[in-house]
Formats: structure tokens, C-alpha cells, sequence
């Protein structure tokens, strides 16, 4: 069920985005203020000014042993003669509730595994650009860009884990099948079709 996203996730969501054209505009713009709201299994659809696309996304908080973080992914697809995205936003964040204390290092790693039991890791941490940069300092948010081959790794895995600035976490099974039918509206196919 697509719900509406409040406005203050979409000024965040919006902001994160456009700093989504390359590697070039992330590193130069960085992420400064950006505050994550989504709920866990958030949906949203909204025009790209200027254009005819639309902009559909995702917004999970996902959890672990050391605590619960926020994770989204969101792509653009045109109206008119629409094609499968060549690539997908990937935004993560600690709740604006965590522990101010705590040192969080700039990472945003991703394990799948498919049915057939193969597994890969996806690394994000090296593209990603975050809110403080500088060596050693707290990071409470960042962005990347995940290519499309990448993103359909995902969501053709059964089990998703991943580590988000320190923190292990998992996706639930219904977050897992939620990230595959955004794959599916951003007109990407499973590689591996998933047991239902």
C-alpha cells in the first residue's frame, strides 16, 4: 500500500536526491541537514520538476543488535516510453534519537544472499557521501548511488543483511519482499526469482 510521504521527508528525500546525479555532485555537495522521517515500509510517488518522470521510492527502518536505523532507496521513472533506471538512490541514516555520543564510521555495506544460497556483498562504502566527512567524526547520514545490476541483486535475494555506520542489521522478510517491488515498479527484473 503506497502511502503518503509527510513533507518533511519529502524536503529530505527531495534534497538527498538531487545530490544523486554522479559521483562528482555527491562528493561537492555533501549532505548537510538531511533528517530522515520515513516509516519502516514507507512508499511514495512524486513528479520530478522540470521533467515527466517520477520519482518512486522507499523508506525501511531497519533493525539489529545495535539498534534501528533508517534506509531508503528511491529511482526515477519516465511516463513517457518508460525503461528500466540505470540506477537507484540509496539513502541511510541513524534516528535523530540515537545516542549522540556514539561514533558512527562512514559505512553502508549490503549482504545478499538468493535462494540458491549464493552470496554477495555490496560495499557502498567508499561512493558514499555523508554529512561529515572528516576523519573520525560522527556521521549521521549519507547517500550513494547503486547501479542497477547492483540493485537487482537485492532484490532477488531471500535474505538481506547489512551493516549501516557500525550498526548490523537485517531486513524482515515482508522489508525484503517490499525492496523487491519497488525493483519491479522501477521496471527492474529478479535475476533470481525468489521462493514466495
Amino acid at each position: 500500500m503506497t502511502r503518503a510521504l509527510p513533507s518533511a521527508a519529502v524536503a529530505v528525500a527531495a534534497a538527498a536526491l538531487l545530490l544523486i546525479g554522479g559521483p562528482a555532485s555527491l562528493a561537492a555537495q555533501g549532505v548537510p541537514g538531511m533528517r530522515a522521517t520515513w516509516g519502516d515500509l514507507q512508499t511514495w510517488a512524486r513528479p520530478v520538476e522540470g521533467t515527466t518522470n517520477i520519482t518512486h521510492g522507499l523508506g525501511l527502518q531497519v533493525s539489529g543488535g545495535g539498534g534501528t536505523m533508517f534506509l531508503a532507496f528511491e529511482g526515477d521513472v519516465a511516463l513517457r516510453q518508460p525503461q528500466p533506471v540505470r540506477s537507484v538512490g540509496v539513502m541511510a541514516a541513524a534516528p535523530f534519537t540515537s545516542n549522540p555520543n556514539l561514533l558512527r564510521p562512514a559505512v553502508l555495506s549490503l549482504l545478499v544472499t538468493n535462494v540458491k544460497k549464493e552470496r554477495k556483498t555490496f560495499d557502498l562504502s567508499s561512493r558514499m557521501t555523508v554529512d561529515n566527512p572528516a576523519p573520525g567524526a560522527m556521521v549521521s547520514n549519507g547517500v550513494v548511488t547503486m547501479r542497477a545490476d547492483e540493485f537487482v541483486e537485492v532484490m532477488s535475494a531471500e535474505t538481506v543483511t547489512g551493516n549501516i555506520f557500525g550498526v548490523d542489521v537485517a531486513l524482515r522478510p515482508d522489508q525484503v519482499k517490499a525492496v523487491r517491488a519497488l525493483g519491479e515498479r522501477l521496471g527492474l527484473r529478479a535475476k533470481i526469482e525468489p521462493v514466495k
